[in-house]
């Protein structure tokens, strides 16, 4: 029989989660690397599986995620409601819990992160750069760039090279470049305003951002000297991408490629983008319309190779992972979207029904992206939820252990706790216990392998055996016998113990 033993007081039991999971594949700046091209190592998921999804203060999603092993970093801004604060959020990369804020000065940002040598660097909606901990969440330094910011703030994604920091301010189309300790080394400036998402890129030695004029800037980044511009009939709309001596970039009505070195103009295609700035990949440049189509070109000489009809204008730069390339549409019915990338068949769609701008971040495997529904998703390829299973031998006798408040307790070894820490013992995960409830109930488990209680959610225990006991009973005092098949699973109050994430444990007393 099964005997589950719960505790009365589920909502003493909540408690932020996180799991340590590394990644192998940090997406460290907007874009993914200093060249902008949007593409990764490594691949992304085949199927709209969600893992999680998140909210930070309530609000909207405009900027994108960056990745650093088990972290996310990104902001969440000001939307049509006008209302509360908005920040920059650390969360768990695999389960989405947060683990620290900060408020950027009370709007969070536009902006995409930039991480260097564990400090974050970012854009705030109140037009100031910060540098901020990594670790902690602490700000070391800001430096106001942007004044009547109007709706952007400082909302250009910073870029970090060889220990300096790359920023463009929209009002005055400026390119700042500061060091790690907030002073600005130097700073060119153009005439006018330009796009207010428009980011700086890096190719050998140079940087190119977009200027007021407008035109696209080549600048020796020793010299900080000006190699050359290109003028442009309309508005520079998308940060520039580089690529195989290469620079692209849209316009408000053509996409163009460019010479990197001497600026010489390559091709030519008439388009109607605003925002979605190119990704590409062996050869291949994507990016989306605002005539709702995603396009394909051939980088050397511009031909269209496919294009896919979606169902909204996009101002999302997409991210190329393996075979697949992502991408969301912003539209009120807004879906984000991956395609094949030889051919432009949709290989999935998943239907947030809010406007979608947030850039898409691929880490790991894992797809994250942000919406106006306010929330950051995470999808992902479906996870094991056996965490460990095995056979424990538990001696008489008892052990100490230390609850998370730094009280030390007695506790037997043939108790369900006793098996559960026998078991973190042989299987090397991480277990936290829990003596908030010492006094009406016993211990508690605060996590296994890092994974905390969350919305609703306890650690809960049921035994498969002889046992015939009904009792409340906390996991330090139940005893187990010979024999005994034990299973700590992760509940809402409803959870079967088989669909959980769980501990299965095969006890021996002999």
């Amino acid at each position: 029989m099964i005997t589950i033993k719960r505790s009365l007081l589920t909502i003493f039991l909540l408690a932020f989660a996180t799991v340590i999971q590394p990644a192998f594949c940090d997406y460290l700046t907007f874009q993914a690397d200093p060249q902008r091209t949007g593409n990764v190592s490594c691949t992304g998921p085949d199927s709209p599986n969600i893992l999680w999804r998140e909210t930070i203060t309530n609000h909207a999603f405009y900027g994108g995620a960056t990745v650093y092993e088990d972290r996310i970093y990104v902001c969440d801004a000001l939307d049509m409601s006008f209302s509360g604060q908005q920040a920059l959020a650390c969360l768990n990369a695999n389960e989405g819990s947060i683990l620290w804020t900060n408020f950027l000065g009370g709007k969070g940002s536009f902006s995409t992160p930039a991480l260097a040598d564990d400090l974050i660097f970012v854009g705030s909606f109140t037009g100031d750069l910060y540098c901020i901990n990594a670790a902690t969440g602490e700000t070391i330094w800001d430096v106001p760039l942007v004044t009547d910011a109007s709706w952007f703030g400082l909302a250009s994604s910073p870029l970090v090279v060889d220990d300096q920091v790359f920023v463009t301010s929209f009002t005055d189309g400026t390119l700042h470049v500061f060091d790690f300790e907030g002073h600005e080394l130097w700073n060119i400036s153009t005439p006018g305003e330009v796009n207010e998402l428009a980011s700086p890129a890096y190719w050998d030695g140079n940087v190119y951002f977009v200027g007021g004029d407008p035109a696209l800037y080549c600048v020796d980044v020793s010299s900080q000297s000006v190699l050359w511009t290109f003028s442009t009939n309309s508005e520079i709309t998308t940060t520039p991408t580089i690529w195989n001596g290469s620079v692209f970039f849209a316009s408000a009505d053509e996409l163009l490629s460019m010479d990197a070195k001497n600026g010489e103009e390559l091709w030519t295609v008439p388009i109607n983008v605003k925002l979605s700035s190119p990704a590409i990949s062996f050869g291949r440049l994507y990016l989306g319309t605002f005539d709702n189509s995603f396009d394909c070109y051939d980088a050397l000489d511009g031909s269209l190779l496919w294009s896919t009809d979606v169902n909204g204008p996009i101002k999302t730069p997409p991210v190329v992972a393996g075979d697949l390339i992502y991408f969301g549409t912003n539209t009120a019915e807004g879906q984000f979207y991956a395609l094949n990338t030889t051919d432009g068949s949709v290989v999935w769609t998943y239907p947030v029904n809010e406007f979608i701008m947030s850039s898409p971040t691929v880490s790991d495997g894992v797809l994250y992206f942000g919406a106006e529904d306010n929330h950051i998703y995470a999808f992902g390829p479906e996870r094991s939820k056996v965490l460990w299973e095995g056979e424990v031998a538990l001696p008489d006798g008892s052990f100490n252990l230390t609850a998370i408040s730094g009280e030390t307790y007695s506790i037997e070894w043939r108790s369900a706790m006793g098996a559960l820490y026998k078991a973190a013992e042989q299987g090397q995960f991480r277990l936290e216990v829990s003596d908030l409830l010492w006094n009406f109930y016993g211990l508690t488990v605060e996590s296994i392998d890092d994974l905390k209680a969350k919305e609703g959610l306890i650690w809960n225990y049921a035994v498969m055996g002889s046992q015939t006991s009904a009792s409340i009973t906390s996991p330090d005092i139940f005893q187990l016998n010979d024999g005994d098949l034990l299973i700590f699973y992760l509940d809402d109050d409803q959870s079967d113990p088989q669909e959980s994430p769980r501990v299965v444990i095969k006890v021996n007393t002999n």
